[in-house]
């Protein structure tokens, strides 16, 4: 990697390189140089941090295994690449440590002067100058110790709405304060906020509103550029949501995309009771089978015995709409790969024939290898002509 050191008015100070690529940079205004940080994943070897000066020269490198116990590491979450460890990090005000908080809520500060490691008893004494993700850290740690600062924040008239919020989360997680007024909310997922920002206070409210998350929070997913951190702040509510999200899934004012990404959100909740929400949103979706749509992609992920007769009575609709130029042609396919019928063998030849050359090609033939037992591959000149019909 080729970098440049500059101060905030642009004037480079150095540059020089630096490998392998970082996942984070934190650009140091007081020394000349940066502090480069993997803030996702390692496989559990190799460097987490490290301090390199104007000239590319490394001051030190700290790794993964020097931070944390084999224990501690074992605790992370994992998937294919690694272990997803890091909470959030930064360099602190006078530049003489870096803070890093695991999503388990550990605290490791290391010094910019050597790279030496300790353990922080708390995180108000290494405080970065913005002081949104030292809040949020202390938040998920529990540090009542860092309650008198988040009252000062909440003093200053001067303190911008993304800092407040959390200041008046964190009283409310540590002090037994009062839960954030619907009006700081509502001013923190503000258009002109930054999208971090607006996204964290949507995940804030689902579990710090004091009534009517669910509510407020689908109200939220009709607003731009948050429907997707709403609906997934709403599904974390879990069962006590199911209403309010199959609701939405029938939403003429959610995109597609948000539709398909609400159906998501409930996923594993109790499909009995999912269903029965489902089928009575689908009465009212009979007319609308753009509606109707995500609320049949929920369904049939759903484990329940009888689900083919108790949404048999909506497939006739869904047949006809596959015989028009127009409509959820990639739900209704979905649906029949789940769930075949040898009525939709026909309109589904008839849509591969209209989609031979876009997204829905293979959403459409896995359907027809579900609903006639035949695979001829992607050939769709070999299924428009060997198809045989039920």
């Amino acid at each position: 990697m080729l970098f440049e050191i500059r101060t905030a008015d642009g004037k480079v100070l150095g540059q020089g390189t630096y490998s392998p690529m970082p996942d984070d940079v934190w650009p140091l205004q007081k020394q000349a140089g940066a502090v480069v940080c993997d803030v996702f994943r390692r496989r559990g070897s190799g460097d987490a941090l490290a301090f390199v000066e104007k000239d590319g020269h490394v001051r030190w490198r700290v790794a993964f295994r020097d931070l944390f116990t084999g224990a501690e590491i074992e605790a992370f979450a994992k998937d294919v690449w690694g272990y997803d460890w890091l909470f959030t990090w930064w360099v602190d005000a006078p530049e003489s440590h870096v803070v890093l908080v695991t999503r388990t809520g550990i605290a490791v500060a290391v010094a910019t002067a050597d790279g030496a490691v300790r353990r922080p008893d708390s995180l108000v004494g290494i405080r970065p100058h913005v002081p949104d993700r030292f809040l949020e850290a202390a938040v998920l740690r529990g540090e009542k110790a860092a309650a008198e600062q988040a009252r000062l924040y909440l003093r200053r008239a001067s303190t911008p709405v993304a800092t407040r919020l959390r200041a008046a989360v964190l009283l409310h997680t540590v002090d037994q304060g009062p839960a954030p007024a619907r009006e700081l909310f509502d001013a923190a997922i503000a258009k002109d906020e930054a999208s971090d920002d607006r996204a964290w206070a949507l995940h804030a409210a689902a579990r710090h509103m004091d009534d009517g998350p669910a509510a407020w929070l689908a109200d939220a997913a009709l607003r731009e550029g948050i429907a997707e951190p709403a609906l997934e702040a709403l599904g974390s509510l879990g069962e006590p949501a199911l209403p309010t999200l199959v609701g939405l899934l029938t939403s003429a004012k959610l995109s597609g995309k948000a539709r398909a990404f609400a159906a998501r959100q409930v996923e594993g909740m109790p499909a009995d009771r999912l269903l029965q929400a489902i089928l009575r949103d689908l009465k009212n979706a009979r007319e609308d089978p753009a509606a109707a749509g995500p609320l049949l992609l929920a369904a049939v992920t759903q484990p329940v015995p009888d689900l083919a007769e108790r949404l048999q009575s909506y497939e006739s609709t869904l047949i006809k709409v596959l015989d028009k130029d127009t409509g959820p042609t990639g739900w209704i396919a979905d649906y029949f790969a789940q769930i075949p019928s040898s009525e939709a063998i026909k309109p589904l030849l008839r849509q591969l024939q209209r989609h031979r050359t876009d997204a829905y090609r293979g959403r459409i033939i896995r359907a027809l290898k579900s609903c006639t037992g035949q695979d001829f591959g992607d050939n769709v000149d070999a299924w428009l002509k060997n198809t045989i019909l039920r």
